[in-house]
């Protein structure tokens, strides 16, 4: 499965945005970045939880969710791939058992350290 822009099956990019003041949680598609789906981040909240929420309204079978490092949640990866959809998540230093384990799972085993 692979991010082609034109080539079923979509990847969806979860994103936050912000117009006058308002932050919204959308799902964007990454070939035309057409929002097929947001919602408004209540105050005294966060993106994280509102993501979450809205996940079940989307059909993610086939589908790929991206997003950022704050998505890195076991809730949100569970959700998609309960609904047969794969996740593609960005990994920075913010984690760093996350960012040490894969960078084992990825090293060269040929390679000494």
């Amino acid at each position: 499965m692979y991010c082609t822009p034109g080539t079923p099956p979509p990847c969806l990019q979860l994103s936050l945005s912000c117009l006058d003041g308002t932050l919204t949680v959308a799902f964007c598609t990454h070939h035309s970045q057409e929002t097929l789906f947001q919602v408004r981040v209540a105050d005294k909240t966060n993106e994280i939880p509102v993501a979450q929420a809205a996940l079940p309204r989307l059909s993610w079978q086939g589908r790929v969710c991206t997003a950022d490092a704050l998505h890195n949640q076991t809730a949100l990866v569970a959700a998609v791939r309960a609904q047969g959809g794969e996740v593609a998540l960005t990994v920075k230093g913010t984690q760093p058992t996350l960012a040490t384990d894969l960078a084992a799972l990825f090293a060269d085993p040929l390679t000494s350290t």
